[in-house]
């Protein structure tokens, strides 16, 4: 009798009930390795191509006209999209105020931003020179570049996501977007033979 007493004494102390703190936890997020395909080879009126990546993007919304062209990459799984915007100048002077144009439009964007890292990019032999924004922080587009010739030619382009920014939780989209972006570059080459 004794022995059942004790034990009932210690399953009752023993099935007390503890609450433990949730633990954090973070939503993986896996995309498809990107497959690349040229775009701008053999279009008609485009000064420009390079690789997109064709798994998770598609080129919607294509305005040529006279002295620019405008389009958009959009990534509808990761609600994102890359605006850009191709402008054809006659003068060192333009391209230069297009260029103070951009910073100043770069300049509204980083007000919200924790940090800014720029890169610069330059090759050379293919005429191509350029400079990447990288905004960490809640802002309204994370990533912008431009690219030109120092000429005649300059793109641009702005990562917009369709959400309210929260930069911890598109972190992963941002990162995913950034190597795309990274790859548009390195296969960027101008079309010499559109005017």
């Amino acid at each position: 009798m004794r022995n059942h007493i004790c034990l009932i004494f210690i399953i009752f102390l023993g099935c007390e009930n503890y609450l433990l703190p949730k633990q954090s936890g973070y939503l993986r997020l896996d995309y498809p390795s990107p497959e690349y395909t040229s775009f701008g080879v053999g279009e008609p009126g485009l000064p420009f191509f390079f690789d997109t990546n064709n798994k998770l993007s598609n080129i919607s919304d294509i305005d040529i006209n006279s002295e620019t062209i405008d389009f958009i990459i959009k990534y509808n799984e990761l609600d994102a999209q890359i605006n850009f915007q191709y402008k054809s100048v006659n003068s060192k002077d333009q391209l230069d105020a297009y260029i103070i144009d951009l910073k100043k439009t770069i300049e509204t964007h980083s007000l919200m931003a924790n940090s800014i890292r720029v890169r610069d990019y330059s090759l050379e032999e293919k005429n191509i020179y350029g400079r990447i924004f990288d905004l960490s922080g809640n802002v309204a587009s994370p990533y912008q570049f431009f690219l030109t010739d120092n000429i005649n030619h300059i793109i641009s382009g702005f990562v917009y996501f369709n959400i309210k920014p929260n930069y911890d939780s598109i972190l992963p989209a941002i990162t995913y977007i950034e190597n795309d972006i990274i790859k548009l570059i390195e296969s960027f080459n101008w079309n010499n033979n559109v005017k």
